[in-house]
């Protein structure tokens, strides 16, 4: 299991919140993948 974090941007009500989650797959692919849907950094 891998953690990891990204910070939120472009949606004014969670601007800057640290999102942390878990994978079993590849974690750079994982925030890419919550990045292009979820505008996030």
């Amino acid at each position: 299991m891998k953690l990891y974090a990204f910070i939120t941007h472009g949606i004014p009500e969670n601007n800057g919140y640290l999102k942390i989650g878990e994978t079993r797959g590849d974690v750079d692919k994982r925030i890419k993948n919550n990045s292009t849907t979820n505008n996030t950094n």
